[in-house]
């Protein structure tokens, strides 16, 4: 048993980890174990599959599931005061979506903060220290999503063009559209829905969902991936039919792009997606039954593994949209 003490074997053990879930459980053995079980020695923080949050059940409750496509389980966690403490609103109206160019710690304040924002979409950035947010008045356009990405963040509007925001160390914010419109060849109007923007591999893709909507049902019916090179001074995209072992991950919280492995629950080549229709909420029409258009995409041959069949139907029965609280994406970060 003396082999299980050597701090040398053990964190070997550990470099072999793949999932995040088993490196918690071997963080818990012991304290030995522990000291193992160090950030540098989680190889495969780069390729974390992200756990899917959902809505709470019953009205009021602050007990969250979150599923693992990784291990095919479920985890009830309780968040003190998730259904109590909502912003419904900020001195930029109604936030739509935030991206940090890093995550904030106890050490470092060194971060910047771009939201979406209003029913226009409109953009705003805050850094700490700023007394209010402060609107980028040049980037006129209505937009769809915001990444950070090779340091700096780049937003893509309705229309399908892609404007990089560069925030100066003055505090001060330089807008540049650097992609005209994507043409209608790659990405038919149909596709133009909701956009997503995700880097994958190095890769600076745009994802477009097509999306029908009748007064008896709804729901997503395909997606459109585009690669776009952001290198040069000129528009240059190609269309992606393959992502090889890769797939996709894309929400209004965040999008992402994961490795797939051999033994993986998950499937490489696929897009998987969730609701982002949080106006038809309020729809008279799906009082009870919005939050279904959850599911897999299969980029290979178009075909969609809907919440009917796919990981989560079997342990939820019900909506599963809530308006202030929808299915999410959550990465877990080993930074």
């Amino acid at each position: 048993m003396a082999i299980w003490y050597r701090i040398d074997i053990l964190e070997e053990i550990a470099r072999q980890i793949k999932l995040p879930e088993d490196f918690i459980v071997f963080s818990g053995v012991c304290r030995l174990w522990r000291s193992a079980a160090s950030k540098k020695n989680f190889r495969f923080r780069a390729n974390v599959v992200p756990w899917l949050m959902l809505p709470p059940k019953e009205k009021g409750s602050d007990v969250r599931s979150f599923f693992s496509l990784s291990k095919g389980m479920s985890r009830q966690i309780n968040l003190p005061d998730a259904e109590r403490n909502k912003c419904f609103s900020s001195k930029v109206s109604f936030i739509q979506k935030f991206v940090l160019s890093t995550s904030p710690s106890l050490e470092s304040e060194d971060y910047t903060l771009v939201v979406i924002y209003g029913s226009t979409g409109k953009l705003a950035y805050f850094r700490p220290g700023f007394k209010t947010w402060i609107a980028i008045d040049s980037c006129q356009h209505t937009y769809s999503d915001v990444i950070y990405c090779r340091g700096m963040f780049y937003a893509i509007d309705v229309g399908g063009g892609i404007t990089v925001i560069d925030i100066r160390s003055d505090n001060t914010a330089a807008a540049k559209r650097v992609v005209a419109d994507l043409p209608l060849e790659l990405v038919p109007r149909e596709f133009r829905t909701k956009f997503y923007l995700v880097e994958s591999a190095g890769k600076f893709l745009v994802v477009g969902r097509k999306f029908h909507y009748r007064i008896t049902d709804y729901g997503t019916t395909a997606f459109r991936v585009v690669e776009v090179d952001l290198s040069r001074n000129q528009n240059e995209w190609s269309p992606v039919k393959n992502l090889g072992n890769r797939a996709l991950f894309v929400g209004d919280n965040s999008s992402l792009s994961v490795q797939v492995f051999d033994n993986s629950n998950f499937k490489p080549n696929r897009i998987y997606f969730t609701e982002d229709w949080r106006e038809l909420y309020f729809c008279r029409h799906y009082p009870e039954g919005v939050g279904r258009d959850m599911g897999i995409y299969n980029l290979q041959d178009g075909s969609i593994e809907h919440i009917e069949t796919c990981f989560m139907y079997n342990r939820y029965k019900c909506s599963l949209y809530h308006a202030f609280n929808p299915p999410m994406w959550v990465e877990e970060s080993f930074q």
